[in-house]
């Protein structure tokens, strides 16, 4: 999916038209396709008609579009679907995993100058507006201090911690719709655990919190290397972190494969490290979250 900025709407009633319409867009094509299909005296199945590329596409378009709570619950649900969701639903809700569409730089900067202050340019040496990485929650931007240290600094999309609720009871509600969720299956305590969950994720300074505990836990373990966080350019919804190198695990499998039993080792080894010793764990293991570098920290180590 082309990442062409756009806007990020920002108010309930907007998300949820945007939403609204989807659900509209996916009725009238399912309508189209079965008459069609009925006029040529073809077999009319519901779920060829609701999985049609036309639906597919146009979720994957709208939710992208929407970032926030709307398109992380599709991402979890597609990573975490199991045996709840039917392969059909959980093949429609994969196409989530592509990166959301970035802010332009108009609204960029409103959030910059919002959350930093009027003189937020001041702040850096240099900063580059377009992203390197966007995701449900915000978008990555490489920076550079007036003292020439890079950062790499996380900025939320506008409204997005304002949205979870509505965001997660309307796509629960566009899911029901679909006829695909198997019958009897009450989600409800799992609509509000991802609620609790989500408001906490768009919290920046307690992921800054988290992230400097991690980093004291781990300070010891050479193997694994936690980005320092820059507390005075940092606020509730811009995290500016010190910015680490690294290949992303997805390309380590072309590496041998006693370097990759390294980094398996390693990673399991950190996630006992998490719940023993430290007593905290990530609630969102991705392997997009790791970085290896080979150069900086020898041969089996994790940068995360």
């Amino acid at each position: 999916m082309k990442n062409s900025s756009r806007k990020v709407p920002s108010s309930r009633l907007s998300r949820l038209a945007h939403l609204g319409g989807l659900a509209g867009q996916v009725a009238s094509n399912m309508l189209f396709e079965g008459a069609k299909q009925a006029l040529q005296g073809q077999p009319v199945k519901r779920n060829d008609l609701l999985l049609q590329s036309k639906n597919i596409d146009a979720v994957a378009k709208k939710l992208s579009h929407l970032r926030g709570a709307a398109m992380k619950l599709g991402q979890l649900l597609s990573m975490d679907a199991g045996d709840l969701l039917p392969p059909e639903l959980a093949m429609l809700l994969t196409h989530l995993r592509a990166d959301a569409m970035p802010m332009p730089h108009k609204q960029l900067v409103s959030v910059l100058e919002h959350e930093l202050g009027h003189n937020w340019l001041d702040k850096f040496s240099h900063i580059e507006l377009k992203s390197f990485a966007q995701a449900s929650i915000g978008q990555v931007h490489k920076a550079i201090t007036e003292n020439g240290q890079p950062l790499a600094i996380k900025i939320q999309y506008p409204g997005v911690a304002q949205s979870i609720h509505s965001d997660v009871d309307n796509v629960a509600s566009l899911i029901k719709m679909t006829g695909l969720l198997p019958k009897g299956i009450n989600i409800a305590p799992l609509i509000e655990e991802a609620k609790s969950q989500l408001l906490a994720e768009t919290n920046y300074q307690l992921e800054a919190n988290y992230l400097q505990q991690f980093a004291s836990g781990l300070s010891k373990d050479t193997r694994f290397k936690v980005p320092a966080v820059h507390q005075t350019l940092s606020s509730q919804h811009i995290l500016s972190m010190e910015y680490v190198c690294g290949e992303p695990l997805a390309e380590a499998v072309a590496l041998p494969q006693s370097v990759r039993n390294d980094i398996m080792t390693a990673l399991i080894e950190l996630f006992f490290i998490e719940m023993f010793e430290l007593k905290l764990i990530q609630t969102d293991p991705n392997f997009g979250n790791y970085l290896y570098n080979k150069d900086i920290y020898g041969r089996s180590a994790a940068v995360k």
